[in-house]
């Protein structure tokens, strides 16, 4: 963003067709190639290199400029020509920083990278870390899945018996309010019918009472 910033500023300022001075088509011309240089990361890295360690070691060459030159038949593969390179560095880094021979087992290689054997225990490691991260993540979900449902078993299962508890509640009222109802009809009977003994026996008494013979004067 600081590139970006510096490159609109340092555009605007020094733009043939904004500004005043004599050599700004020259001036325009260095912030182009300075920000193609330092907007790339390959480009800025070797710019950088061959600012800590000199041009001698490093020859930058634009993007255009390799377009531009064709390789010849005689000049050596890539792989050979970086493999000579990446030797010529490594003997100018160990003897720059005085770490003796190269093949030195003490001495850091600037050029580390994985061999195959490391490559692959990566990432079949990694492979394995994948896939315990997704048999947790599965079995978290089973897991609040099954929770859920054996939640929502368990609330199932307290309706019911509540809704069992409530009809056996209301059965035994029902059957003390039929035996109170049975009761009193029975008391009720019972008393109709002692009434009725006594008026049967009043009855019977009157019956065996004689009635004086009255005759009239």
């Amino acid at each position: 963003e600081e590139i970006k910033a510096a490159y609109k500023r340092l555009s605007k300022k020094y733009h043939p067709d904004t500004s005043t001075e004599n050599d700004t088509h020259d001036k325009f011309i260095e912030v182009n190639q300075a920000f193609q240089t330092l907007s790339k990361p390959i480009s800025r890295r070797d710019y950088d290199l061959k600012l800590k360690y000199g041009t001698e070691q490093f020859e930058y060459k634009t993007q255009e400029e390799v377009k531009e030159r064709q390789p010849s038949w005689r000049e050596k593969p890539y792989w050979e020509r970086t493999k000579e390179e990446d030797k010529e560095f490594r003997e100018w880094y160990y003897k720059e920083f005085g770490m003796g021979s190269p093949h030195s087992p003490n001495v850091p290689d600037p050029f580390w990278f994985l061999t195959g054997k490391q490559a692959i225990l990566l990432a079949v490691t990694l492979g394995f870390c994948l896939q315990y991260a997704r048999w947790r993540w599965l079995k978290t979900r089973t897991d609040l899945i099954d929770s859920q449902h054996s939640n929502r078993m368990q609330k199932m299962e307290k309706e019911n018996q509540d809704q069992l508890e409530w009809m056996q509640r209301e059965k035994e009222n029902f059957a003390n309010m039929v035996d109170k109802e049975l009761e009193k009809n029975n008391e009720t009977n019972l008393q109709t019918l002692l009434h009725k003994k006594e008026s049967v026996s009043v009855l019977n008494r009157n019956e065996g009472v004689a009635i004086p013979n009255v005759t009239p004067a």
